[in-house]
């Protein structure tokens, strides 16, 4: 399968961290921004964001898509090294592993990381280059063990997102868009703000 560089996949903490300000048109702004068409993967759906009214209507609008194991497990071996991965990224993030008996495809529980690694292996899966999660831990260990020199994957949190989109063509994004969503999440006179503010409002 080739490369597809206008795909990101999405984490469940990004997404609803950005879509409850205004139910999911800043989110909408900072995907054509990025020129990137956001996708999740089924697991997530089904277990993270099913209930979300407004991820909901982003789906219903087309402007978020889901995948489906169906969609890029098309081999048994596929089906075999999705599994492996899993197990051993499950082992890498949680310090332990996963009874032999679970089977992934069903296995869900909280607070196990087990949507960050069922998107990680979806993008290494369709060659997307790119994830967004707003979960330190999951970036630090996705970009150290399962990116490589045949495929880069990249994480990116929310303040990497914007801290990148700084720079870029202004089409769909201001500093006025994101001004509240970081106030929100980090206040005022963090760190984090201070920064963003400075790159936005100095370009």
């Amino acid at each position: 399968m080739t490369k597809d560089c206008d795909q990101v996949a999405v984490d469940t903490a990004f997404l609803i961290k950005i879509v409850e300000s205004d139910n999911g048109i800043l989110f909408e702004k900072i995907m054509k921004q990025m020129n990137r068409i956001p996708v999740i993967h089924e697991y997530v759906y089904q277990h993270e964001i099913m209930e979300n009214r407004a991820i909901k209507a982003l789906i219903d609008k087309n402007i978020i898509n889901i995948i489906n194991y169906s969609d890029f497990l098309l081999e048994e071996f596929d089906k075999e090294q999705y599994e492996r991965i899993f197990r051993q990224t499950y082992k890498g993030m949680n310090g332990q592993s996963l009874h032999e008996k679970e089977n992934i495809f069903l296995y869900h529980r909280a607070e196990e990381n087990i949507g960050e690694i069922h998107t990680a292996l979806m993008a290494l899966h369709l060659n997307i280059d790119l994830m967004v999660s707003d979960d330190n831990g999951a970036k630090n260990y996705i970009e150290k063990n399962l990116s490589s020199k045949r495929h880069k994957l990249s994480v990116q949190n929310i303040p990497d997102v914007l801290l990148s989109l700084a720079s870029s063509d202004r089409c769909f994004l201001h500093w006025q868009d994101i001004k509240g969503l970081i106030k929100r999440l980090y206040g005022k006179n963090s760190k984090i703000y201070i920064e963003i503010r400075k790159c936005w409002q100095s370009v």
